[in-house]
């Protein structure tokens, strides 16, 4: 055993005040050390300021290359005196010292060597952003393959990921985006303790463009969202009981339940599942608080035929067919065939089996279809006029030969313009309408002790009834 002694020791995130009193005490008895420029630059002008610090004391071996170019003059270093590597960060997580350690043992089997541990860049941004990181699937993308980030990237967990030049936060956003996890909540720290220290915080997608500089390192938090979509079995089970005591015949057994999210769908159901429950991929979805006010305008009664024109993922079909229990059917009308697959499988998710899945174009693909007592437009494809006119053109014929009905009609939009243009059509074509509303929810998502909040843009809802050859007041 060689009587000298090598300690690799953990420098913390960046600046010299974030290193421990131990790795001071340290490097203070040693007679040789290697770092890298910065390490040492930290040393002498951070550390001479506050400490006697005489570092012309000390023999420095400068490393900024090949790692492999130190080994042979730190072997021959000890043979004549204690030798200290300074380590970015911590030795623990992404560090030379495991590599460091391994092969002087290979090379001088009796060598003494210690580790002294650092503060990780991790420890300190999760500090600085006040969460916990003990459930962070934490790994470094430098030579990882785009096959070895796709299971990562797909399970759902919330990720700490160490950059590279190759893998940037509009690089990182975008893959995350193909895996449906544009809206989990995305966080990036540029010079973590330095006086220039950048954090950045926003959805996933708000990284596919802006101005971050793509060629800065950086530590990314992504926090995940997704709970059905998640593996994860140590995910807390969260489950859902909705009340039981009305009567909409529901089954009270009816128990959704995938991965670690279970809800249980009482007769009492009101609408607003959680948007997790859904199976969305990649398309737009109506949020929950928008299809709990869109079931109330639309004044169900159980009994109804209700179109769904513009399905999309069909989370507001199944909504409704779940409150059309008493012999009402929903037609879910979709022309993206990524939209009518995903209605198809929320349908199956759910049960329902008074849910049609109706593949075509607005208005055309509505011959055959029989006429609804509801309709909801959440898609029109610039084609309202003419999906109102066929309508109202069908109810016309039918009111003729069986009396009065009474349709009801919700459309719902998110520019300026469609409230405008759909009050003028509805009043064109014999509709009363009732409701004018636009709604914005903020939500709020912890992120260890505080909570942030991720805005949803405004929707438009307009509901209204038709009324054969009366005329129409807002």
């Amino acid at each position: 055993m060689t009587k000298h002694r090598l300690f690799l020791i953990g420098m913390g995130p960046g600046t010299a005040e974030w290193m421990t009193l131990a790795a001071w005490n340290r490097i203070t008895k040693v007679s040789y050390i290697f770092a890298s420029e910065r390490l040492k630059d930290m040393l002498v002008n951070e550390l001479a300021e506050r400490l006697a610090f005489d570092h012309s004391q000390y023999q420095w071996r400068i490393f900024d290359g090949k790692l492999t170019a130190m080994v042979e003059p730190l072997l021959a270093d000890l043979q004549k005196g204690d030798t200290a590597v300074l380590c970015t960060g911590d030795t623990g997580i992404f560090s030379i010292a495991s590599w460091l350690s391994k092969v002087i043992a290979e090379r001088s089997p009796n060598q003494q060597i210690e580790w002294l541990p650092g503060i990780s860049s991790l420890q300190y941004f999760t500090s600085r952003l006040q969460r916990k990181w003990n459930d962070l699937n934490i790994l470094s993308l430098h030579g990882r393959e785009p096959a070895d980030l796709e299971r990562i990237f797909k399970q759902g967990d919330s990720l700490a990921l160490f950059t590279d030049p190759l893998h940037s936060p509009r690089w990182i956003a975008e893959a995350l985006v193909q895996y449906g996890r544009g809206d989990d909540l995305m966080s990036c720290g540029f010079r973590l303790s330095y006086d220039d220290e950048e954090i950045v915080t926003g959805t996933v997608k708000d990284f596919l463009s802006g101005p971050i500089e793509e060629q800065r390192l950086c530590l990314v938090i992504v926090e995940a969202t997704e709970l059905v979509e998640s593996t994860n079995k140590n995910r807390v089970n969260k489950q859902i009981f909705l009340n039981e005591n009305a009567d909409l015949n529901i089954p009270a057994a009816t128990t959704i339940a995938e991965n670690n999210y279970t809800i249980h769908l009482g007769a009492g159901f009101a609408g607003g599942l959680p948007d997790e429950a859904f199976v969305r991929g990649k398309r737009p979805m109506t949020k929950s608080v928008i299809r709990s006010r869109l079931v109330s305008l639309l004044n169900l009664t159980g009994k109804d035929c209700v179109w769904d024109i513009g399905a999309g993922t069909g989370s507001c079909s199944v909504e409704i067919a779940l409150l059309s229990q008493r012999g009402g059917h929903v037609f879910a009308i979709e022309v993206e065939p990524e939209g009518v697959q995903l209605i198809q499988q929320n349908g199956k998710k759910f049960g329902v089996n008074n849910l049609t899945v109706v593949d075509g174009e607005a208005p055309e693909i509505f011959a055959g279809l029989p006429l609804p007592d509801r309709a909801f437009i959440g898609g029109s494809g610039g084609r309202l006029e003419d999906i109102l006119r066929y309508l109202t053109d069908g109810w016309h014929q039918l009111n003729r030969t069986t009396g009065k009905l009474f349709p009801r009609i919700v459309v719902s939009g998110v520019t300026l313009e469609t409230p405008y243009q759909a009050i003028k059509l509805l009043q064109k074509y014999h509709f009363a309408v009732t409701d004018i509303e636009q709604i914005q929810v903020n939500s709020y998502r912890n992120l260890g002790r505080v909570h942030m909040p991720k805005a949803e843009n405004p929707i438009w809802l307009i509901a209204a009834d038709w009324r054969d050859d009366t005329e129409n007041m807002i």
